[in-house]
């Protein structure tokens, strides 16, 4: 695979969890400029909760405790919901190595991607990659 196409499949996929990422208008405004910061660094390597308050300017102690019930989940945990999903979308091709996917998604490296993996989806990322192929394969054609 060249460099471009696979660069091409990444910026696709990673488009693609951002077009369905959850952004509300019936959120308060401190919430909503929260997960507009959230998306508009979403793969980036930089991209926590520090940096995420800091760039909304929801500086509020209880903005963590309001995202959190509206939205239903903890920042970091949206962060990485939504970064494995991306992950997700891009172990469907073959072609990409894991830490390509791992740095796409804004992991610093390997390791702690891996064990983000693991930790949501029960298996490690080629463990999946695995199960999706075995699965695909078993599906009769149409």
């Amino acid at each position: 695979m060249t460099l471009i196409k696979r660069d091409r499949i990444i910026e696709r996929e990673l488009a693609q969890v951002k077009e369905v990422l959850l952004l509300v208008d019936g959120f308060p405004g401190d919430v909503q400029r929260v997960l507009r910061c959230l998306h508009d660094h979403l793969f980036e390597e930089s991209c926590n909760v520090n940096a995420i308050l800091e760039c909304s300017g929801a500086a509020s102690p209880s903005i963590r405790a309001r995202f959190n019930y509206y939205v239903g989940m903890k920042i970091h945990q949206y962060l990485t919901d939504q970064r494995m999903r991306a992950a997700i979308g891009l172990l469907q091709h073959e072609a990409l190595e894991i830490y390509v996917i791992a740095f796409s998604v804004g992991y610093a490296n390997y390791r702690t991607f891996d064990r983000a993996f693991q930790r949501c989806m029960e298996c490690t990322p080629t463990a999946y990659r695995e199960k999706m192929s075995r699965e695909n394969v078993s599906l009769p054609n149409k």
